[in-house]
């Protein structure tokens, strides 16, 4: 629940990354034999990222979808997925295939 929309909602400031970061601190902490881990163990036991980390690449994710022209996006009230192509420059700069 806490990455739903991240690349889209995600905070610029230190202290709202801590904040969100501190309900996934609490919650591991909770579970049983890993209370007395800190937080970074914790993670590294539980084969998981922190929430920052986590963001970062949902971020460089929908990156890459936007620049590949493979996102797709879903209208309210339609039944079917459509492709979104963004046009970001003129011609092709150095060789790449990808307009940048």
């Amino acid at each position: 629940m806490l990455e739903y929309a991240s690349p889209v909602w995600s905070p610029q400031y230190n202290y709202l990354v801590d904040k969100i970061e501190s309900v996934q601190r609490r919650y591991t902490k909770r579970l049983p034999r890993y209370s007395v881990l800190d937080y970074h163990t914790r993670l590294k036991s539980l084969e998981q990222y922190s929430l920052e980390k986590r963001h970062i690449v949902h971020d460089l994710v929908l990156t890459y979808k936007i620049i590949s022209g493979s996102l797709m996006y879903k209208r309210p009230n339609s039944l079917s997925y459509e492709m979104i192509s963004f046009l970001l420059g003129a011609t092709p700069t150095r060789s790449f295939k990808q307009v940048v």
